[in-house]
């Protein structure tokens, strides 16, 4: 997967730093964070949809098909 490029990154691989999909799962989870009204897990959702509508309130959205994306 490396795109020929395999010996190099390999040999320098102790520079390369990342997180899995792009996201610090600990800075950013949904269960414990303080930031938004409700939180939810990827067991009970609920607070997701609590969460939605929150937001369209506050910004001043229609929800009246709350079943559209933001």
């Amino acid at each position: 997967g490396g795109h020929g490029l395999h010996h190099t990154l390999n040999t320098h691989s102790r520079k390369f730093l990342g997180i899995l999909n792009g996201i610090d799962t600990d800075a950013w989870d949904p269960a414990t964070d303080t930031l938004i009204r409700f939180q939810y897990t990827a067991d009970d959702l609920q607070g997701k949809a609590g969460n939605k509508d929150a937001l369209r309130k506050y910004l001043g959205l229609s929800s009246a098909d709350a079943s559209m994306p933001m």
